[in-house]
């Protein structure tokens, strides 16, 4: 991604990316449970459908896999009415190695991924927004 200036106007130029489902990736340092880490349907509506389950580390790759499993968009993600499924793992990877960040640091008070784009074996996934709290930051907010 480059900003262009053109007229003094600036430009956001970014690669166009298309994939079939959006998911929603977070993480949150809970004063109760600790790190707890959020996997679900993403994109714009995430608060709308809340089709979300947690995951509290340490937990590896096949936990992550099973509770994608748990949600109600899973038969739409292994491919339905002749439809490819799609490609998870990375989405799956990305939330085991969320986990072991959020337990190996205290710094961080929350990470907000949404969407993670998802599509068929072989294409590119990627990650279009996220949002990172630090934990010093949050204390001198409030």
């Amino acid at each position: 991604m480059d900003e262009v200036g053109l007229s003094g106007e600036p430009v956001l130029v970014a690669q166009m990316l298309q994939g079939r489902r959006e998911l929603a990736l977070g993480a949150r340092l809970d004063p109760t449970f600790g790190p707890v880490i959020m996997v679900g349907d993403g994109g714009k509506y995430v608060e709308a459908l809340c089709d979300l389950d947690f995951l509290l580390p340490p937990f590896d790759v096949d936990a992550v896999r099973e509770c994608v499993n748990r949600l109600r968009i899973a038969p739409i993600l292994k491919g339905v009415r002749g439809e490819s499924p799609l490609n998870v793992e990375p989405f799956c990877h990305a939330a085991a190695r969320l986990g072991q960040l959020m337990t190996a640091l205290d710094t961080i008070a929350s990470i907000d991924i949404n969407p993670f784009i998802i599509a068929t074996e072989g294409e590119p996934f990627a990650i279009v927004d996220a949002l990172v709290e630090r934990r010093d930051v949050i204390k001198q907010l409030a």
